[in-house]
C-alpha cells in the first residue's frame, strides 16, 4: 500500500521521495504518542477512565474517517498530504492515551491480588 499511497498523496519527480514521505507519515504518529499519553492520562485522572477511553475511541474513529475520505493530491493539491499527516497525528495521539488508561482500568477493576495478572494482558495483547 505504500506505493499506492505515495502516488496518490505524495507525488514527486522521484519515486523514492514519495515513498520516503509516505513512510515518514506513518512514523509521525509515534511522535504524538507520548503527548497523547500525558494529555489523555491527565484527562483520565480527572474525568474517569471510561470517559477517557470513550474519547480515545472517538479520536481514533475521526482519524480513520479522515484517512478514508481524504481526496488525492490531484484533487486538492497540498491539502491532501496535510489531511493525511493530521489524521496520523490524531491516531498517534489517541493511541498514546489509550494504553495507559486501558491498563489503569484493567488494574482498578479487579481484586487487589489479581492486578498484576490482569494488567499483563494489556501488554500481551
Amino acid at each position: 500500500m505504500t506505493v499506492v499511497i505515495a502516488r496518490l498523496f505524495f507525488p514527486s519527480e522521484s519515486d523514492y521521495s514519495s515513498i520516503l514521505l509516505t513512510t515518514a507519515t506513518f512514523g509521525v504518529a509515534f511522535v504524538m504518542r507520548p503527548v497523547g499519553g500525558i494529555v489523555l492520562g491527565l484527562y483520565a485522572d480527572r474525568a474517569g477512565r471510561k470517559a477517557a477511553l470513550s474519547l480515545v475511541i472517538g479520536l481514533m474513529t475521526l482519524g480513520i474517517f479522515l484517512l478514508a475520505v481524504a481526496p488525492p493530491y490531484s484533487a486538492i493539491g497540498i491539502g491532501a498530504p496535510l489531511v493525511i499527516v493530521f489524521a496520523r497525528l490524531l491516531q498517534g495521539f489517541s493511541a498514546g492515551g489509550e494504553f495507559g488508561s486501558a491498563t489503569a482500568l484493567l488494574i482498578e477493576a479487579v481484586p487487589y491480588s489479581w492486578r498484576g495478572y490482569y494488567g499483563s494482558f494489556q501488554m500481551a495483547s
